[in-house]
């Protein structure tokens, strides 16, 4: 059995959430599925790879809660640079 204890943190506690989240912060994610294969992307960079839902699922989430967990402040100033950076 696996048990996601932090999904508190994600907002609206889904994975659709989390990528809602990386997304306002400029990271423009995108998941595809090809010839049996999941490539996560972040803009133009292949970020993670694998053959498993479940693994593509767990570092998306993995990657949210490194940022939902951050003071506010912390993470405004992190999605301010993001938008000055996307122009």
């Amino acid at each position: 059995m696996q048990e996601f204890a932090m999904i508190r943190e994600i907002p609206g506690h889904s994975l659709e959430g989390a990528i809602r989240l990386l997304n306002d912060l400029q990271w423009n994610i995108r998941v595809v599925e090809s010839e049996g294969s999941l490539s996560v992307g972040g803009g133009h960079k292949l970020l993670f790879q694998t053959t498993s839902r479940e693994a593509a699922d767990a570092f998306l989430y993995g990657l949210a809660l490194a940022y939902s967990v951050l003071p506010k402040e912390i993470f405004n100033q992190v999605k301010k640079y993001g938008e000055d950076a996307a122009g």
